[in-house]
């Protein structure tokens, strides 16, 4: 794809002692009318345990309904040199 913008996304993250938030823009296109956000929220609850949400959100013509979103829970378990993480939705485990 010679000179041509495939694709791209933006994102802001804040993070602060005990939480981080995080938002994403994926191919935002305000002309068409299209695109994806994605948000997203951890909190520190333990010493080495963070919970959080994340909620995504697709519009535009080629979406079911011109938009639909996803919501889902997260956690993260971490130590000095090392993390595992995973999310859960009502559409099942990612």
């Amino acid at each position: 794809q010679e000179g041509v913008l495939a694709g791209y996304q933006m994102t802001n993250d804040y993070k602060a002692n005990y939480f981080t938030a995080s938002v994403t823009a994926v191919n935002t296109d305000i002309i068409q009318n299209a695109g994806v956000v994605i948000a997203q929220y951890l909190h520190r609850v333990s010493k080495n345990l963070d919970l959080g949400t994340e909620l995504i959100f697709q519009y535009g013509r080629n979406v079911p309904n011109n938009r639909m979103a996803f919501y889902s829970i997260g956690w993260r378990y971490f130590g000095k040199d090392w993390q595992l993480s995973g999310a859960l939705n009502p559409l099942g485990s990612l």
